[in-house]
């Protein structure tokens, strides 16, 4: 309900910015603006380098083309509506579900990822036999799974050590998917895949 609100939310306050912009700016300037927007974001989108890889050029342009709109937008709400047209702006990127993620991590709140297991509890995770099993012993969806586990513990507030223990697992479990199929291994890292993803999809599949 929240998302499909949000969404119906951000659709109607993007088109009327849209339409402020092209009164406001000119239908030349809206564009120039959403060009040069969309291009930095691209541009920035691939020079980060991420924990399971480079972003795709799909992602970028894709991020390029949500920014451009979104600048256009804002800048033809605020000319439209003024400081209502800044309030209504704020208030969509404060509750943007990255935003919201972000500050719940910040202050120690239980973050939902759509594809990950359910967090486990610091004391617990001496206990996770993924941590010291054998990856010989383990299956493909079992390795898979240990994948995605060991990024829901990151995300507790943990020791530097034990960051540094699961950080070299992890590793250990991305050189293990890629020996045991390295063409599903490169199809998981082409579709651009989080941290937190299952490349089960592709293991074994490909």
């Amino acid at each position: 309900m929240y998302r499909s609100t949000r969404l119906f939310i951000v659709g109607l306050a993007g088109v009327a910015g849209l339409w402020g912009a092209l009164q406001s700016l000119s239908p030349s300037g809206a564009v120039a603006l959403g060009i040069v927007t969309a291009f930095t974001a691209a541009c920035l989108m691939l020079a980060m380098t991420r924990e399971d890889g480079q972003p795709t050029w799909g992602q970028a342009a894709r991020t390029g083309l949500r920014w451009g709109a979104g600048v256009v937008a804002s800048v033809g709400l605020i000319s439209l509506l003024e400081l209502a047209g800044l309030v209504v702006v704020l208030a969509l990127v404060l509750t943007s579900p990255k935003v919201v993620t972000a500050t719940r991590r910040r202050f120690g709140l239980r973050a939902v990822h759509d594809d990950a297991p359910s967090p486990t509890t610091v004391a617990s995770l001496n206990s996770l036999t993924w941590l010291e099993r054998p990856l010989s012993s383990m299956d493909d969806p079992t390795l898979c799974r240990a994948w995605r586990m060991s990024y829901v513990a990151l995300q507790k507030p943990l020791a530097l050590p034990t960051q540094v223990r699961i950080v070299e697992r992890r590793r250990q479990f991305l050189d293990e998917l890629e020996r045991r199929d390295p063409r599903g291994f490169s199809a998981w890292l082409a579709a651009g895949p989080r941290a937190a993803g299952d490349p089960g999809r592709y293991i074994g599949h490909v």
